[in-house]
């Protein structure tokens, strides 16, 4: 197991029904156990995750992701955002 699937698991004891999280990337999402998602992109799609909480896969915030620099992808995120806040 990697590292990072570690890292993940221990952060994965602490979700609860109350959390929204935010999975930048996704390698990310496959180190937390997150595979198969439905259709071409995993981005923006919410999901319930076994501990009830609820999850998004945004794309990574790296320099090199050209998808940042599309002023649709930040407007996605901030809606997301602002609903599981207002929730």
């Amino acid at each position: 197991i990697s590292t990072a699937k570690r890292k993940a698991a221990r952060v994965r004891e602490r979700f609860s029904e109350h959390h929204a999280i935010i999975f930048c990337g996704s390698r990310v999402a496959e180190a937390f156990g997150l595979v198969g998602f439905p259709g071409e992109s995993p981005f923006f799609v919410p999901f319930l995750l076994e501990e009830g909480a609820v999850g998004v896969v945004v794309p990574h915030p790296s320099g090199v992701n050209v998808l940042w620099n599309d002023p649709r992808t930040r407007s996605r995120l901030h809606g997301y955002v602002f609903e599981q806040v207002a929730a």
